[in-house]
């Protein structure tokens, strides 16, 4: 299988995903609207291993590190502003005050998740010298 049929396959794979979840959660069965994604991580998984054609190569890498970090400083950033925002208002909305204090800690997970997964790749990628072991 080449590049452009595997892309294809994963857009009808993601469009049939999103219709049966958006459809199942509509209809009051959000219970069993958790199998299509995982069906689908699933096959797109399957299907991957049958791609004859080099999908990402080392600066497809590069850039996709780059965009995940700054897409990790845009939202943490956004995050916090926001759930202090909603900090400041609770006095006039107290509802608020549960989803300041949400998105707060979520910063914080992504935080430790990012640090403890930065500390994990650089420990297992990296040689003493700091060279890559790949």
């Amino acid at each position: 299988m080449d590049r452009r049929r595997f892309s294809i396959l994963v857009a009808l794979i993601s469009a049939t995903v999103g219709a049966a979840t958006g459809f199942l959660v509509a209809s009051d069965q959000a219970s069993y609207a958790a199998v299509f994604p995982l069906a689908g991580i699933l096959l797109v998984y399957l299907l991957r291993s049958k791609v004859k054609d080099v999908i990402e190569d080392e600066m497809i890498e590069k850039y996709v590190g780059k965009a995940s970090k700054k897409t990790i400083d845009v939202l943490g950033i956004s995050m916090v502003i926001l759930g202090l925002i909603f900090l400041g208002y609770k006095r006039v909305h107290p509802e608020l005050e549960i989803a300041g204090f949400t998105l707060l800690y979520s910063v914080c997970f992504m935080l430790v998740l990012y640090s403890f997964l930065y500390y994990f790749y650089t420990k297992n990628l990296a040689g003493e010298d700091g060279d890559d072991k790949k």
